[in-house]
């Protein structure tokens, strides 16, 4: 029962610590350097993630092969949709930077049907479409308003493939079922 209750508290400070992530980078940026926050974050995630992972639930550390599979992993998650991100979010409002996060499941799943030859059932493209057009009604007001360039944009974008690549790599890796998706 304490693991459940201990699970249930650390889902909810990530899901706050992600919804905020936007708006904290963007006045992040005001005093501090892209690199340095992404350095700063990435070095308080995985102190908090090895603490709770091998102290509290007492898990094994990675072994040989996994060492080069969480390189790759970190790579695309860290070093470049992480990095991007913070740069991109030097050229768009963080409501968009939010809105881009929700693209990731459409993402995710055009490049396993692209690359990975999934098929997508008729209720995961109405799904797509909806997404999509959601993503694009929310976001037309701050395109509208000038609130990100299109350089911005693009950085963003390029971070988003990241991340879903990242995902989708994770999600294949030896022993691991595939990614939830749409």
């Amino acid at each position: 029962m304490r693991k459940r209750i201990l699970l249930f508290f650390a889902g909810l400070v990530f899901a706050v610590l992600w919804s905020s992530a936007s708006t904290a980078t963007k006045l992040g940026l005001v005093a501090a350097q892209p690199l340095v926050i992404c350095i700063t974050r990435f070095f308080l995630a995985g102190v908090l993630m090895l603490v709770i992972a091998h102290i509290l639930f007492r898990s094994r550390l990675p072994r040989s092969k996994e060492w080069g599979q969480l390189a790759v992993y970190g790579l695309l998650n860290i070093s470049l949709y992480l990095g991007l991100y913070v740069v991109a979010m030097q050229h768009v409002s963080p409501g968009l930077g939010s809105l881009a996060v929700a693209t990731n499941p459409v993402f995710i799943n055009l490049i396993a049907a692209l690359f990975f030859r999934e098929s997508l059932k008729i209720y995961t493209i109405i799904s797509l479409l909806l997404c999509s057009a959601g993503v694009v009604l929310a976001a037309w007001p701050l395109l509208q308003n000038s609130s990100a360039t299109p350089g911005g944009l693009l950085i963003l974008l390029v971070s988003m493939l990241a991340y879903s690549a990242g995902v989708l790599y994770f999600s294949r890796m030896d022993g691991r079922q595939p990614a939830a998706r749409l």
